[in-house]
């Protein structure tokens, strides 16, 4: 509300409030902070709320900042907490995983799709309904043939004529003209051709003659769109320009085919075969030079997609939780040796499955039992069965993303064409739709990074602890299976199955490095794959001139230049957090007496704070983090670390995936435009800006 003197006495002040209020945009990071501290102050609340908890408000805060952010620390044993507060941090994590967060964003692209843009999601139906009937209307002419057999003749023409291929002679089988305009027709109307002599290349329609020219195309020629040269038509017909935009289209359906031929052998697919065209596509699914109608099949593709995309999403995050349970309850019931330990610890035994269930898919961390899985060190089975859940709610869930929509792809039946589109899409440009989807080559090189982390600390954890005594009285195939349950655990969810303070020095100084680098491999797989990370390094590259690949040694370049930036932002927030927990607790650390509370341990723990991992020294007497030692402005420290860690793998500027394609037709055909979601994301740089506008005008 404005102050009426400040107005009267300052003129600008009203245009000044409103320029203020026009330039307040919240970008995506915004408001995933505002989202994640409130969820955080929401559960502080529920937790206290009760009364009678005996529970400070910093320690319920502490708690619900562990739940929110999955980072897994906690200054009093979850066993203690009551049920009720143990339901409240069992649900939090549901909605603040960044599974959950991401899918609310294709929920809201969705929804601005169908609000704002009607004339995307209308095309988006129609061609839907085309290519449904086009393929029924085929069906009544010939028997369907499996995918390929068309590929496989065309393949055997190549072969008979040494390895050069004449276009042919086109029969048309539908006569009326595409209800598209600037559309090609479908796949299937191009059954009707045949192969003639090459002298024999006329044909009458109406009285018109047309000549195709045999344009011959050569071994290793890139397909693209052709326009044959010569052609003889008396002027003055009716269907001059009906059978022009046929022929183009046709032309261009031939030129396909035979690149596509020649691809299962020697090349890659097709860009775009969802597509009616052949779009010129740059680094990271940017479409280059697009028409209005173009842009707008683009559009609808992208919808169904997203739709499709939408549906894998919920059942992936419904049915892992679920599996989680189904596999824990019997085997907890059932077993008589760690059924027991449970029970002894006054814990309903369905309650523990549930709950593990939940802290190891959304990599929490925090357990029931006080000793986190120390208890369960010789049940390999559920050691193993943790992990997987591990690895497929953090950073393994872009590969298990990827596969599955793969296998659907493979095993989706010829009938459902729009589902086979939908997830093709999904495959060749995954980051148009979604945050944490990749194509192949960053999966694959994620997937070997995850692979040499594993191993690395599977390796560190047997060498390095061969004479520890808490190790070695664990039998060797035993030990095998924890070295790998804390491997995985040791960069997600901070479960531990054995004690941490106990290790080997060495071990415990891999294990902070691995914390701190936990979020690189998915952080560089996202930001490699946006397009906008170019003006936030500081490297520009005009889309016009985006290679199809860049060479292994830019790659490299990119990818140091990645991390450089990570490592260097992140070593700010994390040395501060040392310094003003140190300067707090200075005493406790200077007192010699107190061995476990050192200026190493203090790091360990701001460090899995930022890094959202929840593994901890510990502290003597107690079954709770060190932050359960530390004094209440220490707690609000880490809290601040967790909150800060918990965006550091978000993208730096806008990222495809929140952004939706341009409801307007200023960008003419300029290219894949875009616009960002109201709300969503932020606008470029000046910089980037400028050199996007003098891109522009230079066109």
């Amino acid at each position: 509300m404005a102050i009426p003197w400040m107005s009267a006495r300052l003129p600008g002040w009203r245009a000044w409030k409103s320029l203020r209020i026009r330039k307040l945009k919240l970008s995506f990071v915004a408001i995933h902070y505002i989202y994640i501290i409130l969820c955080i102050f929401v559960g502080a609340v529920l937790m206290i709320l009760p009364g009678n908890t005996g529970m400070k408000f910093v320690d319920a805060l502490f708690f619900a900042s562990g739940a929110a952010t999955q980072s897994g620390l906690n200054t009093i044993d979850v066993n203690k907490i009551n049920t009720y507060q143990q339901i409240v941090i069992y649900f939090l994590p549901f909605i603040t995983t960044p599974i959950f967060i991401h899918t609310m964003v294709v929920v809201v692209r969705i929804y601005w799709f169908e609000k704002r843009l009607n004339h995307i999601v209308e095309e988006a139906r129609k061609n839907a309904l085309h290519r449904v009937s086009s393929r029924s209307r085929t069906s009544l002419h010939r028997t369907r043939s499996r995918p390929g057999t068309r590929d496989a003749e065309l393949g055997e023409r190549y072969e008979k004529n040494g390895g050069r291929v004449k276009k042919s002679t086109i029969q048309f089988i539908n006569a009326e003209p595409s209800s598209r305009p600037g559309f090609a027709p479908e796949h299937d109307e191009l059954d009707g051709i045949t192969e003639t002599n090459p002298g024999d290349l006329s044909r009458q329609i109406s009285g018109e003659h047309i000549k195709f020219a045999p344009t011959v195309i050569s071994e290793g020629a890139t397909p693209a769109v052709e326009h044959a040269e010569t052609q003889s038509v008396n002027e003055g017909t009716a269907g001059e320009s009906v059978f022009r935009g046929r022929r183009r289209s046709l032309s261009r359906r031939l030129s396909f085919e035979t690149g596509r031929t020649r691809s299962r052998s020697r090349s890659p697919s097709p860009p775009a075969p969802y597509l009616s065209y052949i779009p010129q596509v740059g680094k990271n699914s940017q479409f280059l030079e697009l028409t209005t109608e173009q842009r707008n099949e683009l559009g609808g593709i992208e919808y169904r997609a997203l739709k499709l995309l939408l549906v894998i999403l919920i059942l992936y995050y419904v049915v892992i939780h679920v599996l989680g349970v189904i596999v824990l309850v019997p085997w907890i019931l059932k077993s008589g040796k760690y059924g027991p330990i449970v029970t002894d610890f006054g814990i309903n035994k369905v309650w523990w499955a549930i709950y593990t269930s939940m802290t190891t898919f959304n990599d929490v961390g925090f357990t029931l039992t006080p000793d986190s899985f120390i208890s369960f060190q010789q049940a390999a089975f559920t050691l193993l069965f943790c992990a997987v859940l591990i690895v497929a709610g953090n950073t393994g869930f872009p590969l298990f993303l990827r596969l599955f929509i793969w296998i659907a792809f493979k095993l989706c039946p010829d009938a459902y064409i729009n589902t086979q589109d939908s997830l093709h899409f999904l495959l060749d440009h995954p980051r148009r739709c979604f945050t944490l989807l990749f194509p192949s080559r960053p999966t694959w090189w994620l997937f070997g990074i995850l692979i040499f982390l594993n191993i690395a600390d599977t390796i560190l954890f047997l060498v390095l602890d061969l004479q520890t005594p808490v190790v070695e009285s664990i039998p060797v195939g035993h030990r095998i299976v924890n070295a790998l349950f804390q491997a995985v655990s040791t960069r997600t969810s901070g479960t531990a199955s054995v004690p941490i303070g106990s290790l080997h020095p060495g071990i415990q100084v891999s294990y902070l490095v691995m914390m701190y680098i936990s979020v690189l491999p998915l952080a560089i797989s996202i930001r490699r794959t946006n397009v906008y990370e170019d003006l936030s390094l500081g490297v520009w590259r005009d889309p016009s001139e985006s290679a199809p690949a860049a060479p292994s040694s830019d790659e490299g370049s990119y990818i140091k230049a990645h991390v450089r930036r990570q490592l260097e932002f992140d070593l700010w927030y994390v040395f501060l957090g040392l310094f003003l927990i140190s300067v707090v607790e200075g005493r406790r650390i200077a007192d010699a007496s107190d061995y476990a509370f050192t200026t190493f341990s203090v790091f360990f723990e701001v460090v899995s704070a930022y890094g959202t991992v929840g593994l901890s020294l510990g502290y003597p007497g107690m079954n709770a983090s060190l932050s359960g030692a530390f004094t209440a402005f220490s707690k609000v420290v880490i809290i601040a670390m967790e909150v800060r860690g918990r965006h550091r793998g978000l993208p730096y500027d806008l990222d495809r995936a929140v952004l939706l394609p341009e409801s307007g037709s200023q960008a003419g055909s300029t290219g894949d435009v875009a616009t960002p979601a109201p709300g969503l994301v932020r606008s470029l740089s000046r910089e980037g800006r400028e050199r996007e506008l003098r891109r522009v005008k230079s066109k």
